[in-house]
């Protein structure tokens, strides 16, 4: 290590080499086959791996994929979309500035829906599919 013009960390689940931080970082992870590679960090960042992808121009746009988890947002922090599928679980979220958001969740095991609107700092509404509905 002579940081912060040259760093380097190896472990069995990862490598990380960093040059003249915070300008270039690569991170690999030899036992999935994957990497991200970071330039002017936070700023742009790219990643691949078997069941992931990370696209990021930071704060225009930025997309994050893995097996069951997507992130994308534009012009953050103004959109934001994010989408989990689990095996007991789904959920949807979409935020519009911090003024907005809206959410939709299934649970999978006893097929419960649920779902809630914000509008800040006027509105809350919930509801679920057993017919029980709330404004606050």
């Amino acid at each position: 290590m002579s940081f912060p013009f040259f760093l380097c960390f190896e472990s069995p689940s990862k490598v990380e080499k960093m040059y003249c931080w915070p300008l270039y970082k690569k991170t690999s992870f030899p036992k999935d086959n994957g990497f991200l590679y970071s330039i002017i960090w936070p700023f742009f960042k790219y990643g691949k791996g078997p069941n992931a992808r990370r696209y990021e121009f930071f704060p225009l746009y930025g997309y994050k994929k893995s097996e069951n988890h997507n992130i994308q947002y534009f012009a953050w922090p103004l959109f934001r979309k994010e989408k989990n599928d689990t095996e007991s679980e789904k959920r949807t979220s979409f935020w519009f500035l911090p003024f907005y958001y809206q959410t939709y969740q299934l649970n999978k095991k006893d097929n419960t829906e649920y779902k809630k609107v914000k509008i800040w700092p006027f509105l809350k509404y919930t509801r679920n599919n057993q017919e029980i509905r709330k404004f606050e």
